[in-house]
């Protein structure tokens, strides 16, 4: 009786596990900092490699909105890699990073990206 209940338990347990379908699109969402603060209106790009990237030939490049927040919205899962630039002092000091993710299928990342001095 008992092994017919654990196996009972087993079979519902199992039956209730979703698996993820890999052609569910994944969510990026970039938050830009700089000396510990938000960046309004910093630019924010992906692309597909780090060559096409350092080319500036991005899949998309959006600013930051007034929480420093940079939403790619859905993305088809894959490895991307990001940058983000932002002038200040007058456009004399240039601030830059740059990061690579992967995107998992059905997967929600709110990722930080620091600027520093080049």
């Amino acid at each position: 009786m008992i092994s017919l209940l654990s196996i009972l338990a087993t079979v519902i347990f199992l039956s209730s596990c979703e698996k993820s379908n890999p052609n569910d699109l994944g969510r990026l969402q970039v938050t830009i900092y700089y000396n510990n603060e938000i960046v309004v209106n910093a630019a924010v790009a992906i692309a597909s490699t780090q060559k096409e990237l350092d080319a500036g030939i991005y899949i998309s490049e959006i600013r930051t909105d007034i929480y420093g927040v940079a939403s790619f919205g859905a993305i088809a899962p894959g490895t991307y890699y990001y940058d983000s630039y932002y002038y200040i002092n007058n456009n004399q000091t240039y601030l830059y990073a740059k990061d690579v993710i992967k995107i998992a299928p059905g997967h929600k990342y709110n990722l930080d990206l620091i600027l520093t001095e080049l």
